[in-house]
């Protein structure tokens, strides 16, 4: 008898712990079903280290989730993207997505940031029933993206210092240095001929005053002697 009641007890604890357990798992699925998310596509160049059920994130912080990577239909170069994210995260238009990558494994993951709650939310398209969040490259995929540009430019710039650095233009630069250093010369015997040529001029000038020193003499005694010939003439006509 108590054999038999011990087993009633042990099954009625089992019972009731798998009702528990059933009642916590269909409050958790209530839950779930209860919470409500939202819908956005993004396009992308690539999707790299992305897949189903990557996070997205909002601001650094877990919001939703990845639900169908595929190539677009319109422009089959990009990848479309849809994301699920909860219903009060503020997408925004102004809201720009990145495809970025967390940790050393390289998982990819959704970023979303930019816009204010006073930014009107971003349209829906009448033909997926989605509005399209805008995507940008980060600053690692852009200068990736830009790697090859930036090598081209490199090359050009060798090649034409290559071309400068060349026997028929090292003989060009030669030349120029000659004719500056005999241009030099020249310049250095025109001034000095300039200085000569000045000191004549000074020299001249000297000459010049000294001889105006003298005529100023020559009429001062000229005047003199007409006067002194003014007063004989009258003393004689007297």
């Amino acid at each position: 008898m108590e054999t038999r009641a011990s087993f009633v007890l042990i099954g009625a604890f089992t019972l009731l712990a798998i009702f528990a357990g059933m009642g916590f798992f269909l409050w958790m699925a209530q839950v779930e079903i209860n919470k409500s998310y939202t819908q956005y596509d993004i396009l992308f160049d690539q999707a790299s280290g992305l897949n189903l059920a990557s996070p997205v994130k909002f601001n650094g912080v877990d919001v939703g989730k990845v639900l169908n990577i595929a190539l677009d239909r319109d422009e089959q170069s990009k990848v479309r993207v849809r994301i699920e994210v909860s219903a009060n995260t503020p997408i925004r238009q102004g809201t720009e997505a990145t495809l970025s990558s967390q940790g050393v494994t390289g998982v990819g993951f959704v970023g979303l940031e930019g816009g204010t709650t006073d930014d009107p939310r971003l349209p829906v398209d009448p033909l997926t029933g989605v509005a399209q969040i805008p995507s940008k490259n980060t600053a690692v995929q852009s200068l990736i993206e830009d790697a090859p540009d930036l090598l081209k430019q490199a090359n050009a710039v060798l090649a034409n210092i290559e071309k400068f650095t060349s026997d028929e233009n090292a003989a060009h630069v030669a030349q120029i240095l000659a004719n500056l250093d005999t241009s030099s010369g020249q310049v250095s015997k025109l001034m000095d001929d300039l200085s000569t040529a000045s000191n004549s001029l000074s020299g001249a000038a000297e000459n010049f005053a000294s001889f105006s020193d003298r005529l100023d003499s020559v009429a001062t005694n000229a005047d003199g002697a007409i006067t002194d010939a003014r007063t004989a003439l009258t003393s004689a006509t007297k």
